[in-house]
C-alpha cells in the first residue's frame, strides 16, 4: 500500500471516527428531546386543567353555599354579604353574583355589576352549567371572564387565569377547551380544531400533527379539557446541525481539541455554586427594615450575594433559582446560617432592639434539624428570646402539612415566621388561617401600584385587610418614594424596606449607620 493510499485511509477512518459519533448523538439526541418535549407539553396541560378543575369547584361550592342560605331573597343584604366572602376567600373566584334571564341583578362587587347583561350563553353543558367566555366589564376594558352560571348564581373566573403559566413561552400554545361545541373556551397561540377533537377519545395524550408536538388532556370531573402545543422546531434543535455537520466534519476534526479545552474552562452553574462556596466567595448583605411610625431601623433582612474570583457579581434571582433547581438551595442557606453566627453578635448585642431576617427555602423546612440549628445560633449570642425572622414563601404551601409543622417548630424555638412575596401566586385568606405566622410581607409587585391606576392597584387594599383579620404585623417591600410610604403609614403598615430608606449594606456600614 502506498503512501499515498495509507495517507487517504487514515484520512477517511479519522472522518468517519468523528462523523458516525456525531451522527449517532444526533439521532439519540433527537429522540431524548422529543421525549423531554412530551413531558413538557403534557406539564402544561396538566396545569391548566388543574387550575380549571379547581376555578369550576370553587365556582360549585359558592353555588352549594349560596342555596343553603335560608333568605329567599337572592339580592338582599345576607345574600351579598355571603357573596363578597366567597369572592374574598377564592383564590380564583373574581366575583359571585345572582343573575334572573341573562342579567347580573346583585354581586360580591356591589353597584358596578347591578342589573347587567351577560350576554348570549357560549357553551351549554351536560350537568347544568352554563359558560359564558367572553364578559367584559366597563371598569375593567382589558379583562374578559368565565361565567358560570347554574341555578340562578353566577361566579366569575379571569378567562387568561387558566393559562397564565405560558406567559414566559410565546411560542407554546395552550387552550381551555368544552367537550361540547368545537372552540376553545379561552386560548393563547395557534389551535388547530383538529385537536380539539381528540378530546371526544377522553384519553390523556401527546401526538404529532403538521409541525407541532400536542398533549391532550381531559378533566375526571368536568366537561371541559386542555391543550398544549409546541412547535417541533422547538422541540428538535438538531434540524440545522444534521444539514451542517457533513460539511463540518473536515473541520470538526481540527476544532475538536480546542472545543474540548474551551469546554472545560466553562464551569455549569451548579458547578461553580459548589465552587464558591468551597472559596469562600458568598457573603452578606443586610437590607434595613425601618418601621414607618418612627423612621427608626428596627432590623435587617440578611441577603446572600455572590462575588467571584476575579470581582464578578452573580445575581441572586440567577444563583438562588439555579441552586433550588438543582438540589444545592441546603448547601447555600447552611453558609447563610454561618456567616449570620459570625456576625450576630456584633450586629445584636442585648442592648439594641434589633432582629435580623433570613429567606429559606421549601427545601429548606423540609429540614427537620433547621429550627434547632437556629435556636442554637440564638443561644450562642445569648439572646431570650430569639430575634430572627424566617421568611417562607408561597411556593411553601405546595404541601400544607408539612409546612405548617415547619412553621409550629420555629416558633416553638421563639423564632418568628413570616410569608415573603404573598400576593404573587395563588394563596387567600382560607390558606393563610390554618398557619400560626407573625409577618406578612407585601411584595413589591403591589408596593409598585400606589398612586397607579392600573387592574390591580386594588389589590394592596385587600392585602391589609387580610394581614389585620389575622393579626399579622406588615412588612411593605420594594418602597422607593415618599408617596408610597406614607400611603403604607397612613394604612396601618407598620414596617418597609426599600431603597426610599437604604440599598441592602454590608456589615461595617450597616453598624456604622446603627450608631448615627
Amino acid at each position: 500500500m502506498s503512501k499515498r493510499t495509507i495517507l487517504v485511509v487514515t484520512i477517511f477512518a479519522g472522518l468517519l471516527t468523528i462523523a458516525l459519533p456525531i451522527a449517532i448523538s444526533l439521532h439519540l439526541a433527537d429522540k431524548a428531546a422529543l421525549d423531554r418535549g412530551r413531558e413538557y407539553v403534557l406539564t402544561f396541560a396538566d396545569e391548566v386543567i388543574t387550575r380549571s378543575d379547581l376555578a369550576a369547584s370553587q365556582a360549585i361550592h359558592a353555588r352549594d353555599v349560596m342555596q343553603s342560605l335560608p333568605s329567599t331573597q337572592p339580592c338582599d343584604e345576607l345574600h351579598v354579604t355571603m357573596m363578597r366572602r366567597l369572592a374574598f376567600s377564592s383564590n380564583y373566584l373574581k366575583a359571585v353574583g345572582h343573575v334572573e334571564q341573562g342579567r347580573l341583578l346583585c354581586s360580591s362587587i356591589g353597584g358596578a355589576l347591578g342589573d347587567f347583561n351577560l350576554g348570549p350563553v357560549d357553551v351549554y353543558q351536560p350537568n347544568g352549567v352554563t359558560i359564558r367566555s367572553n364578559v367584559e366589564f366597563s371598569f375593567l376594558p382589558n379583562e374578559r371572564f368565565f361565567a358560570l352560571e347554574q341555578n340562578g348564581f353566577v361566579a366569575f373566573v379571569q378567562k387568561e387565569m387558566p393559562l397564565d403559566i405560558s406567559r414566559h413561552r410565546s411560542e407554546l400554545s395552550v387552550a381551555v377547551l368544552s367537550k361540547i361545541g368545537d372552540k376553545p373556551l379561552s386560548a393563547q397561540g395557534y389551535i388547530d380544531p383538529r385537536w380539539i377533537k381528540k378530546m371526544w377519545e377522553g384519553q390523556r395524550m401527546t401526538f404529532l400533527d403538521r409541525g407541532y408536538l400536542v398533549a391532550v388532556v381531559p378533566s375526571q370531573t368536568n366537561w371541559i379539557g386542555a391543550v398544549a402545543a409546541l412547535p417541533l422546531s422547538e422541540v428538535n434543535s438538531s434540524a440545522l446541525a444534521r444539514v451542517i455537520v457533513p460539511l463540518g466534519v473536515v473541520a470538526s476534526a481540527l476544532l475538536t481539541m480546542l472545543l474540548i479545552y474551551l469546554a472545560r474552562q466553562q464551569l455549569s452553574m451548579p458547578s461553580a455554586i459548589k465552587s464558591g462556596l468551597r472559596r469562600n466567595e458568598f457573603h452578606l448583605e443586610y437590607q434595613p427594615v425601618i418601621e414607618l411610625a418612627t423612621g427608626c431601623w428596627v432590623g435587617a433582612e440578611a441577603l446572600m450575594r455572590w462575588t467571584r474570583q476575579g470581582g464578578e457579581r452573580v445575581r441572586p434571582d440567577l444563583f438562588i433559582q439555579v441552586a433550588e433547581d438543582s438540589g444545592l438551595i441546603g448547601r447555600i442557606t447552611a453558609q447563610l446560617v454561618q456567616l449570620l453566627k459570625r456576625d450576630w453578635v456584633v450586629l445584636l448585642p442585648s442592648e439594641r432592639k434589633f432582629h435580623i431576617s433570613i429567606n429559606v427555602s421549601a427545601a429548606d423546612l423540609r429540614n427537620k434539624e433547621l429550627p434547632a440549628l437556629l435556636h442554637s445560633m440564638c443561644q450562642g449570642a445569648g439572646q431570650a428570646p430569639c430575634r430572627l425572622i424566617v421568611e417562607i414563601t408561597e411556593r411553601c404551601f405546595q404541601d400544607p402539612e408539612a409546612t405548617r409543622q415547619a412553621v409550629q417548630a420555629l416558633r416553638e424555638k421563639g423564632i418568628e415566621v413570616a410569608i415573603d412575596d404573598f400576593g404573587t401566586g395563588y394563596s387567600s385568606l382560607s390558606s393563610l388561617e390554618h398557619f400560626e405566622l407573625d409577618y406578612l410581607k407585601i411584595d413589591k409587585t403591589f408596593v409598585d401600584t400606589i398612586g397607579v391606576e392600573t387592574a390591580t392597584s386594588h389589590v394592596i387594599f385587600h392585602i391589609i385587610e387580610m394581614a389585620k383579620a389575622l393579626n399579622l404585623q406588615m412588612i411593605a417591600e420594594g418602597v422607593e418614594t415618599e408617596e408610597q410610604a406614607e400611603f403604607l403609614r397612613n394604612h396601618g403598615v407598620q414596617y418597609a424596606q426599600g431603597w426610599l430608606f437604604s440599598k441592602p449594606l454590608p456589615l461595617p456600614v450597616l453598624l456604622k449607620k446603627l450608631e448615627i
